[in-house]
């Protein structure tokens, strides 16, 4: 069924005859099931597949093009990933922020050998949070974390030295390095 409104749209458009005429007929020829004209006319868009998804179906190509080419979203749900080759691109993702790579040095859900890998990076090292945070994460290799405690300031160590979150070497190297 027509709705009303188009008909007196199609109407009062300055439109010839002659147009008028096959716009009524084609909208006339389309289901009676359609909820406009327009919706039956107009495709809707295909719904996009959620990333969390796409990332489940995808074979190792797929995953490390996301790694290397995708956006922050896919970069954090990767990073957790089981192969250790879309975990290095990850790290290799030219669009990578400081910001992410502190978030992965917090995090107790990502593997071991991505906190090495970020820590054996030049450029991830230069920042004192991204140290911090390595410091602090309890899955930190010991070695990794006594390697760069020694960067840490007197209330960082004094913080460190009292917490229960962290290994017992690490904590007690903390109260040592205070002590200096």
């Amino acid at each position: 069924m027509i709705d009303e409104e188009f008909e007196k749209l199609v109407l009062t458009t300055e439109l010839t005859d002659q147009h008028r005429a096959e716009i009524l007929e084609l909208v006339r020829a389309l289901p009676s099931d359609a909820d406009s004209p327009v919706q039956a006319v107009i495709p809707a868009p295909p719904e996009k597949e959620d990333i969390r998804t796409q990332i489940a179906n995808a074979e190792l190509p797929e995953k490390m093009k996301l790694a290397m080419f995708g956006s922050g979203v896919a970069r954090g749900l990767l990073i957790r990933d089981a192969s250790k080759l879309v975990q290095q691109a990850v790290l290799k993702n030219p669009k990578l922020t400081s910001q992410e790579v502190e978030a992965f040095a917090k995090s107790p859900n990502v593997a071991e050998q991505v906190l090495r890998l970020i820590a054996d990076s030049r450029v991830h090292m230069k920042s004192k949070e991204i140290k911090i945070a390595l410091v602090w994460n309890p899955k930190t290799p010991i070695d990794i974390a006594l390697k760069w405690m020694r960067y840490l300031q007197k209330p960082d160590l004094k913080e460190l030295s009292r917490s229960r979150n962290v290994s017992n070497v690490i904590s007690s190297s903390a109260k040592r390095l205070m002590g200096d």
